[in-house]
């Protein structure tokens, strides 16, 4: 994750939603202020640091996420989605980068706000 763009990378959830609750999740999920069961357990709020979703590993911002196979497998739909609609290239596979929106262009404004939402559908579905 070298040579990241940290100014476009703060600014395109403005750019790209109008929605407070959408702008307030990506803040947090950027200053790594989501509420994971991991975090939850070691200040005693959570009975259990495990993923919400598989009770088979530690639930972490990257876990929750990414690594998750209930997460991995909404990605997957995802990105079938996404070619179905021709909004990404056939050849094109949904990196983490892309998926929490670390590396794109401004200018993919449909896409950045599609991520968005599905980053924010997995943290409401915790």
């Amino acid at each position: 994750m070298e040579n990241l763009d940290w100014e476009s990378i703060y600014l395109l959830p403005r750019i790209c939603t109008l929605s407070t609750k959408l702008r307030n999740f990506q803040f947090k999920f950027l200053h790594r202020r989501i509420g994971t069961n991991s975090f939850l357990f070691t200040i005693k709020i959570s009975e259990s640091n495990l993923c919400c979703f598989r009770q088979t590993a530690q639930e972490t911002l990257l876990h929750l996420f990414w690594e998750c196979p209930i997460t991995e497998s909404f990605w997957n739909n995802v990105q079938q989605c996404f070619l179905s609609v021709d909004l990404i290239p056939a050849s094109q596979v949904l990196t983490l980068c892309q998926c929490i929106r670390l590396k794109g262009e401004k200018s993919a404004l449909l896409l950045s706000h599609c991520l968005l939402l599905g980053r924010f559908y997995i943290y409401s579905c915790k």
